[in-house]
């Protein structure tokens, strides 16, 4: 019965952690009241048939590499929380640390819920790893840190919602490394076209009042309102190419085709390629468009991501999605 259970096991497989060794043991979740996370260094997975190892790199000793295919809370002892409760609200703050790491290689959703009346909190007896370690270089760049998942917690305790570019983003690299590359595409296109039209709005409603724009004042039959024109033709246009170039000089005086060229081309690029495929599925012209295949997925995913920083959303600045492995 979960109402007599004081630690909650959520089922949820293959995430990967780097935990530092001086990390707290439990940590009190500020979105939930009634749980604290249990630091996984901390549990005995062998007894959890999961698996728990670090390197031996003394670079990098300071760290554990942990997989897991469960997540423990400690619950205050007796609150009753009912399991659909217990899963939505798991389902949230686990999307949310998908979405802070980027990693993508694990199923945001839980799949199962075990109560238990004891268990052992004691550093685990961890597994040296003799010589020489490889990884994966997008896993390691995504490893799950604690300060990631304090960070998803707290995005999750305040109602902070991942804007909707982030989260195309993500979707994209997970089609990525699943070899979607057509749905990757798609999707690095789309988030780079929502982030830039985000931004801009955001930032010309915050500066209407503080900066020179061309404002009418227009009577209506619902009254006096305030027109910016120029902006509203603009916007209205629906074309990437202003989006990039007019539409950013007006609010921003600068512009991805003035500050960098090339990083213009090559969204110019991504966008028409983003066009062929949703027209015709496939691009037309190689020489002007982006292949669809492994290599023309990830110059997508940079093109995007190199958009993003150029609006100082540098959210994906760690990511890498090489293929090299790397020795940890």
């Amino acid at each position: 019965m979960l109402e007599e259970a004081e630690y909650l096991l959520f089922g949820c497989e293959a995430l990967q952690w780097k935990i530092a060794k001086n990390s707290p043991k439990l940590y009190k979740l500020k979105s939930h009241k009634y749980l604290s996370f249990i630091n996984p260094l901390y549990v005995n997975y062998e007894e959890l048939n999961d698996r728990h190892f670090f390197s031996d790199s003394s670079e990098k000793n300071d760290f554990y590499f942990v997989t897991t295919n469960v997540i423990v809370f400690k619950v205050e002892k007796g609150i009753n929380l009912k399991p659909q409760d217990l899963s939505d609200y798991f389902d949230k703050i686990i999307l949310s640390v998908r979405e802070v790491s980027k990693q993508t290689t694990f199923k945001p959703k839980c799949s199962s819920i075990h109560g238990l009346k004891n268990l052992n909190l004691e550093i685990s007896n961890c597994n040296k790893i003799n010589g020489i370690a490889y990884m994966r270089e997008y896993i390691y760049s995504t490893l799950i840190t604690m300060e990631m998942f304090f960070e998803a917690d707290n995005k999750v305790a305040k109602g902070i919602k991942t804007p909707i570019y982030t989260e195309i983003l993500v979707d994209g690299l997970e089609d990525l490394l699943n070899e979607k590359y057509r749905k990757a595409i798609l999707y690095s296109a789309m988030a780079m076209e929502i982030a830039l039209a985000t931004k801009l709005d955001e930032d010309y409603k915050s500066k209407v009042n503080e900066k020179n724009y061309i404002i009418n004042s227009v009577i209506t039959k619902d009254g006096r309102v305030e027109k910016d024109y120029l902006y509203e033709h603009l916007t209205n246009m629906n074309s990437f190419k202003i989006l990039l170039r007019e539409r950013s000089l007006y609010v921003w005086n600068k512009s991805i085709a003035t500050d960098k060229q090339i990083l213009y081309e090559a969204a110019m690029r991504l966008y028409t390629t983003r066009n062929k495929i949703a027209h015709l599925g496939r691009p037309d012209n190689l020489n002007k468009q982006i292949n669809i295949d492994k290599k023309g997925a990830n110059e997508a995913f940079e093109i995007a991501k190199n958009v993003f920083e150029w609006l100082g959303i540098c959210e994906f600045k760690h990511v890498s999605i090489s293929d090299k492995f790397i020795d940890y």
